[in-house]
């Protein structure tokens, strides 16, 4: 994967592993936590499966919204029901969450000066 990239531009695969490694998490991690298996997120992660039907899952697991899985944006409205739930709660993200987050917010911020 191309470190320069940016969500939107990945493919789900490069996202999902992304996201994943991010989470350190392992293949078999993830699919116990999604109910699946290891060969899924490898198959996905390849780029062999292109809409897991255990997209919503997946995303679940990882704590991401499923738009951000599927399309490497975040849904208006996710944004908002996420933001509610952290606002005043800084202290309890990881150093790797706060980054995602910010990943997340650049590219909101970058689509809108596009717009």
């Amino acid at each position: 994967m191309d470190s320069t990239k940016t969500l939107d531009r990945m493919t789900l695969g490069e996202r999902l592993r992304y996201i994943r490694m991010l989470r350190n998490l392992t293949q078999s991690e993830l699919a116990a936590m999604a109910n699946t298996r290891q060969q899924q997120i490898t198959a996905i992660e390849n780029g062999e499966v292109s809409n897991p039907r255990n997209l919503d899952k997946l995303a679940e697991s990882l704590n991401v919204p499923a738009s951000l899985l599927k399309y490497g944006v975040i849904a208006a409205d996710d944004v908002q029901e996420r933001s509610m739930r952290i606002v005043g709660k800084p202290d309890h993200l990881t150093e790797d969450d706060q980054k995602l987050i910010e990943t997340m917010i650049d590219k909101l911020l970058a689509r809108s000066e596009n717009t």
